[in-house]
């Protein structure tokens, strides 16, 4: 009976995941979004507009100002000057695409809550993401009973301490063509130069199961690399750069679910020249610096 619980699970949590990647790109809607961390929240206007097309218009907007920002199909477009606040307003699923589905469900336990919920004033379902591994958060995701638009998500650590949250306080469904999507005062268009490939001199020898290299992002004329890992909900940079001044120095910061996490690592070749290894992203504090140290040259 428990195994047919478990495959009776995986089935509903893998329909439950089609249908909310279905609805982040095919639904109109309205609300007011809330991200909070401790010592930090901030609410937004968040309005989207999808076309007869198929083309996905997002207008982000805090509250009580004019900062903000533009996004179309997932990419931010334009960003308004003073805009510095990292949240998640309507990028629950940001990293999620439904060739990931099998992935996740072989590396997460995904379950679907029994709990009724209510968020925003609409029905939710809730789906519960727990590591097969331990080297990651729990993630819950919950959802609309009606349109399986993403509602709220929720960080939590190996206590069951929330780290980090979002979830919408007012959400409207609408029909394709009713939201007007208002431009932002002094958007600043975003210019992507980064120059792009798939390879790196530099290997991480150790990360999580089921995480895989996405992209390296190398700057012109500069032996700093930017690696990007992903499992397909969570992702992971890896920033290294040369050691060049002695004050350049190891470093552990949280940022709610984010931790950034700096060390050391001597190469060996003639001059046993030193690095620094950087990881950012939505993993433990024990996760990152394992990745970080088992950084090397190829």
């Amino acid at each position: 009976m428990a195994a047919l619980a478990t495959q009776t699970d995986t089935v509903s949590s893998r329909v439950y995941l089609e249908h909310v990647i279905d609805a982040e790109t095919s639904q109109s809607f309205k609300g007011v979004f809330s991200y909070n961390r401790p010592g930090y929240n901030v609410e937004s206007f968040v309005h989207q507009q999808v076309s007869e097309d198929g083309q996905v218009t997002q207008w982000v907007k805090k509250v009580n100002t004019n900062e903000g920002f533009l996004r179309l199909n997932g990419q931010v477009k334009c960003v308004t000057k003073g805009y510095k606040s990292r949240f998640r307003a309507n990028t629950i699923l940001q990293s999620i695409a439904k060739s990931d589905i099998d992935g996740l469900l072989e590396d997460y336990n995904i379950t679907v809550s029994p709990d009724d919920l209510t968020i925003g004033g609409r029905a939710a379902h809730e789906l519960i993401f727990t590591a097969k591994d331990g080297d990651r958060y729990v993630y819950k995701l919950a959802f609309d009973k009606l349109t399986s638009f993403p509602l709220q998500f929720v960080f939590l650590d190996a206590n069951n301490n929330i780290l980090e949250s979002g979830q919408f306080s007012q959400f409207t469904p609408v029909a394709a063509g009713e939201v007007s999507v208002t431009p932002l005062n002094d958007c600043i268009n975003v210019a992507y130069k980064e120059i792009k490939s798939n390879k790196s001199p530099w290997v991480i020898d150790w990360k999580p199961n089921g995480f895989g290299l996405e992209r390296v992002i190398n700057k012109a004329n500069s032996k700093d690399d930017h690696l990007v890992y992903s499992d397909g909900l969570v992702t992971f940079s890896v920033f290294i750069e040369p050691v060049t001044d002695p004050r350049m120095a190891e470093i552990e910061r949280h940022f709610g679910a984010t931790i950034v996490v700096s060390r050391k690592v001597t190469v060996k070749d003639d001059k046993n020249s030193q690095y620094l290894i950087t990881v950012v992203g939505e993993i433990p504090l024990s996760t990152a610096e394992r990745i970080a140290l088992s950084a090397h040259l190829q």
